[in-house]
């Protein structure tokens, strides 16, 4: 039995205020410490003051990223953007730094979710339950996995525009009759922001399924009908014990042909979990399925098109008044080496990128950005992208409690240069948060005693804020979040304590504070923002 040394709920807590040591990702992950990923208010994007490094933060949970655009190309028709896009969660997906700049993703316009990852000679494809596994359009719904498990390995579908802003996919919902020429049956689907999508009975490069052809609230069209497979991802890892448990001869003797979901078994010829003196590790590895834009469209008729290799990656963006833009990858890793606006022209303009370790997929990240005027970004992130968060489920006696105090873990600082000479960093840390009302129960079956919908998680959150540079004095912004309150529908019914709101403190350079309230209810104002006091 692999057995991973992990630090209790009770030790993390006592240890406050101590240095610990950096947990990067590795190649597992469990239920509980990825939970923050299935948390969509954390798109929610708002302002933290001046934003000249392109940060940008979830105040509900204090999740930071950056985006930062290289290329804006203006003309007659669609803008050609391409943004670089940096997160700091405490849950990351990727088990390396395998995205298109290292631990910076290249934002290009794609439809993407997660899919079930290769083992045991299953391979998994982006195909959805129903009479045809194919039509992942007209009947869009949790893909299907080659591996039996639950709800929690997946995390919806997600629309990544170009600026590298996302928003939920949804199914329309029978109420809902808002659609162009009022014929809400060719959109079955819709987002957040008032994106339609209606169906393609193909791909553009072969691969089997439906597509999509989205259209925006300013009537531009979006193709998103290139299927691509990304690198794994993290194989989510449960711990299931069993006792007296039907086919064991003895404690601990493996079970062949076995699949379980963690609350029933079946037998069938799927994928054996481990067995090991009772305990069963259900593995459920991952990969990323990615439906890319090959043509944007405004409502004039000018357009784009985006063009890719064998390996998904994007190579070319050609433009209907002319304009081009040409992407390079490097011959020893998937890594951008340069993009050039109008190859080949007496007005060509190149960026170049400059990374650490390119051919290591554990340690190689993004170090310069260097544009066409020579001058340039510079990027030392402490692999915040990689860090993860602890586990305050594992060896917890029991359901975890319903309130933590804040406490001081790991802390990690980002420091980012911009090409004029000002320098950000940025320092996160561990927080806790609270839910409350939430639909689940504490289970008392066989396996661990955990909730799957726990009241209580952990995230990676923005601590402090520091800009500095020549002839610019120090300024610093900090931010508190309130003790974690967490509850259940059991709970409050029991007449527990049932808070439903929470604070977020931002103390500015001038020791202003500024009070941020949000709702923790889980319902429709699950996230929302109810009250600022400034004073």
């Amino acid at each position: 039995m692999r057995v991973k040394p992990r630090a209790t709920l009770s030790f993390l807590i006592l240890c406050a205020g101590s240095s610990a040591a950096i947990v990067l990702a590795d190649t597992e992950t469990t239920p509980s410490t990825e939970y923050l990923n299935r948390i969509k208010v954390a798109e929610s994007i708002q302002p933290i003051g001046e934003t000249p490094f392109g940060e940008n933060l979830s105040l509900f949970t204090g999740g930071l990223g950056f985006r930062q655009t290289d290329i804006s190309y203006p003309g007659i028709g669609p803008t050609i953007e391409l943004t670089r896009s940096y997160t700091a969660t405490g849950s990351p997906l990727s088990k390396t730094n395998d995205l298109a700049m290292a631990d910076w993703e290249l934002s290009v316009p794609r439809i993407t979710t997660l899919v079930g990852g290769d083992r045991l000679g299953q391979n998994g494809y982006w195909t959805v339950n129903g009479p045809d596994p194919q039509a992942r359009c007209t009947n869009i719904s949790q893909p299907v996995s080659p591996f039996a498990y639950g709800m929690s390995w997946w995390h919806g579908y997600q629309l990544i525009t170009g600026d590298g802003n996302s928003q939920s996919v949804l199914r329309r919902s029978a109420s809902n009759s808002l659609a162009p020429a009022n014929d809400s049956s060719q959109y079955p689907i819709v987002t957040a922001s008032h994106w339609m999508v209606s169906c393609l009975p193909t791909t553009a490069n072969g691969m089997p399924g439906e597509a999509y052809l989205a259209i925006d609230t300013e009537g531009t069209k979006y193709w998103f009908n290139h299927l691509s497979y990304g690198a794994a991802v993290e194989t989510l890892v449960e711990s299931l014990r069993w006792t007296n448990r039907p086919g064991l001869n003895a404690l601990g003797a493996p079970v062949s042909n076995v699949v379980t979901t963690g609350t029933e078994e079946s037998t069938g010829t799927g994928p054996s979990p481990n067995v090991y003196w009772g305990l069963d590790e259900l593995f459920m590895p991952r990969k990323i399925a990615n439906m890319g834009v090959t043509r944007v469209e405004d409502r004039f008729g000018n357009w784009l098109t985006y063009n890719y290799n064998g390996a998904g990656q994007l190579v070319e963006i050609n433009a209907s008044d002319s304009r081009k833009v040409v992407v390079a990858w490097r011959s020893d890793a998937p890594l951008v080496d340069s993009i050039t606006l109008q190859p080949g022209a007496p007005q060509a303009r190149t960026w170049r990128y400059e990374y650490t370790a390119p051919t290591d997929p554990l340690n190689r990240v993004l170090t310069r950005v260097i544009r066409p005027d020579q001058s340039a970004w510079a990027f030392a992130m402490s692999y915040a992208s990689q860090f993860k968060i602890i586990d305050i489920f594992f060896d917890n006696p029991g359901c975890i409690p319903r309130e933590l105090n804040q406490y001081t873990h790991t802390r990690l600082s980002m420091v980012l240069t911009h090409p004029s000479g000002l320098v950000g960093s940025f320092g996160v840390a561990e927080r806790l948060h609270g839910r409350s009302r939430v639909p689940t129960t504490c289970s008392n079956g066989p396996e661990p005693i955990r909730e799957l919908a726990p009241p209580l998680y952990v995230s990676l959150a923005l601590v402090e804020k520091t800009l500095s540079g020549p002839g610019v004095p120090a300024a610093t912004w900090r931010y508190a979040y309130s003790t974690a309150y967490g509850s259940t529908l059991g709970d409050c019914a029991a007449g527990l304590q049932c808070q439903e709101t929470k604070w977020v403190q931002m103390i500015d350079p001038l020791n202003q504070v500024t009070q941020y309230l949000f709702s923790t209810k889980w319902d429709n104002t699950d996230g929302k923002l109810l009250r600022t006091v400034a004073g």
